[in-house]
């Protein structure tokens, strides 16, 4: 049985997704307080967005989250089993009935993200006439690496991301990722979101000239109550606007970024990067970065309906 989540569903929820298993990288949560931050995502509605499947005793077998992006008119689709079921149908039908749904809400393509390793994965997607959209890489800096790059940051031209500069950031990001595959534009609302649930401003680095954001770095130490590596953290988003690039300002705020994660007692960097963005990878690679894994992005046009 295949149905949408519904509030009294939270607790049972909660633990069937720290125990189940994705097709990809999947966001877990290990307390009530982090599944109630992630629902509070700004357009995300529980109980439009997560279809559950049900074993006969009306135990959670799988689930299926649709996180909608209305500027690029795709949906993104993470899948999570319990176990993969002797029917091999059964992930199939809820990702079926993930990718009806969103054509009833005018999303155009459907996507999913699944481990370059993940073989039953990759073979239900091609099934479901999902094809290979993109490749990306999973970098990781080393202790010894970390701790010499984050001593070596020259000047002192960047600061931390000050309350109220929400708007500011998503001008910034937005041009900084303009026609990058796969980014949907964002709004003052969904930066402050994000802000907030990643540890606050203070984990922002900015780089400002004449009243304007040029260039910042964002990383994710880790918060408690997720399920996480305690000693990596993680360069979540690093850009420079446009008619500034050429000047080393991307660089310079990565490296801020890694020594403020140094300072937060990280030993270790990691970052996710496409892996057709030569210029990003050439920067990470100079720095000590290194390839660790890789997964792939499959796509499948929707008919709006």
């Amino acid at each position: 049985m295949i149905r949408p989540y519904v509030d009294q569903d939270f607790m049972s929820y909660l633990v069937f997704q720290k125990q189940a298993a994705g097709i990809g990288p999947v966001e877990r949560y290990k307390n009530p307080a982090s599944l109630r931050r992630a629902f509070a995502r700004p357009g995300f509605l529980a109980n439009e967005d997560i279809l559950l499947m049900l074993g006969p005793g009306g135990e959670i077998l799988g689930s299926i989250t649709m996180r909608r992006e209305y500027f690029l008119r795709r949906v993104v689709l993470s899948l999570l089993m319990v176990h993969w079921p002797a029917d091999e149908n059964s992930p199939g039908k809820l990702v079926e009935e993930g990718m009806r749904i969103a054509a009833t809400r005018a999303m155009l393509v459907a996507h999913v993200n699944v481990s370059e390793n993940e073989v039953k994965g990759i073979g239900l997607l091609e099934r479901l006439g999902f094809g290979l959209a993109r490749r990306y890489l999973e970098l990781e800096m080393p202790p010894a690496a970390l701790e010499i790059v984050s001593g070596q940051i020259p000047g002192e031209k960047h600061r931390c991301m000050r309350a109220g500069e929400e708007e500011k950031l998503a001008r910034l990001q937005n041009a900084a990722f303009k026609d990058t595959w796969g980014y949907n534009a964002n709004t003052a609302v969904d930066i402050k979101y994000s802000v907030e649930t990643s540890g606050g401003p203070q984990n922002v680095v900015v780089i400002e000239e004449n009243g304007d954001l040029v260039a910042y770095c964002w990383i994710m130490p880790g918060l408690e109550g997720e399920i996480a590596e305690p000693d990596a953290g993680r360069i979540y988003m690093i850009g420079v606007h446009p008619a500034q690039r050429g000047r080393g300002l991307g660089r310079y705020a990565l490296m801020a970024g890694l020594r403020m994660l140094k300072a937060k007692d990280k030993v270790r960097a990691v970052l996710t990067v496409d892996s057709e963005n030569r210029t990003a990878l050439a920067l990470y690679e100079s720095l000590g970065f290194r390839v660790t894994a890789a997964s792939l992005w499959y796509e499948r046009t929707l008919k709006a309906t």
